[in-house]
């Protein structure tokens, strides 16, 4: 009769170990999923992140552009005051 147990508490010990390979398993597969899907999903956030950059480059060289251009204006107008203002 002992001898039942042990041989029944063998049998489920080995069916909870079947179960916990296959619940690591799931949890290999899912994480190796998501290891594929981080690696796509970074290459492009890189690229993303390059063409951020470069927009930014051209925004601040259209800003330092429009600044000339403004300052070139006022040093125009400066210069049509200057004719009517008395010396």
């Amino acid at each position: 009769m002992e001898q039942d147990f042990k041989v029944k508490g063998s049998y489920l010990d080995y069916l909870t170990q079947l179960e916990t390979n296959k619940q690591k398993g799931i949890t290999l597969d899912i994480a190796t999923v998501k290891t594929a899907t981080d690696s796509s999903i970074s290459a492009y956030t890189k690229v993303d992140m390059a063409e951020k950059l470069k927009q930014a480059e051209m925004n601040a060289e259209l800003a330092k552009a429009k600044s000339a251009e403004v300052l070139g204006k006022l040093d125009e107008f400066k210069k049509q005051l200057g004719q009517y203002l008395p010396q």
